[in-house]
């Protein structure tokens, strides 16, 4: 929490003292963060390598926002090497850990299945999201309940989410049910 509110405050090196401290003796969220200050070049002498290393110890301890960010870093080919089996199964072990985010991101994929029971999984990952306060998940949900997508349409749950999203300052375009 100390670094967090220092990085907030905008004392980068003193969170970065504060994340390598807790990294250190084992915490997981303290090595995701120190981790992502270093790949992100946040903080002076940065070295994007020692960065992707206290994100794959993070992983090593199941915590899933590393896990998740070592599947994003692998779509750019550059500090993680691209394997399409490994972003996908990291992908799924941070959504069962329910991360909104790789939530999301199977909810994309399933949504393209041609199967209809891989495409309702991937409606009931944008509920989960959405759920845990992700507006791009609410946001596709509600677009799947206007349009009846692989879920029975119910456009006036689909009209509050997108009011709630309004409300957020999220510009979310109209869309008619079909």
């Amino acid at each position: 929490r100390e670094g967090h509110a220092a990085m907030k405050a905008g004392q980068i090196s003193r969170a970065r003292e504060l994340f390598l401290k807790a990294a250190t003796a084992g915490f997981a969220p303290a090595q995701f963060d120190l981790g992502r200050l270093l790949v992100f070049g946040l903080v002076d002498d940065a070295d994007a390598a020692e960065g992707v290393e206290w994100l794959r110890r993070a992983e090593a301890e199941r915590h899933a926002p590393a896990i998740y960010q070592l599947a994003t870093l692998a779509m750019g080919d550059r500090l993680v090497p691209f394997d399409a089996a490994q972003v996908l199964e990291r992908v799924r072990t941070a959504a069962e850990s329910s991360h909104p985010r790789a939530l999301t991101t199977l909810a994309v994929f399933y949504g393209e299945d041609p199967s209809a029971d891989v495409r309702a999984l991937g409606t009931l990952c944008l509920e989960h999201a959405a759920m845990r306060g992700d507006e791009i998940a609410m946001a596709l949900l509600a677009f799947r309940l206007i349009k009846g997508r692989d879920v029975a349409a119910n456009v006036p749950r689909a009209s509050a989410m997108l009011d709630l999203l309004t409300s957020r300052g999220l510009p979310v375009p109209i869309m008619a049910p079909s």
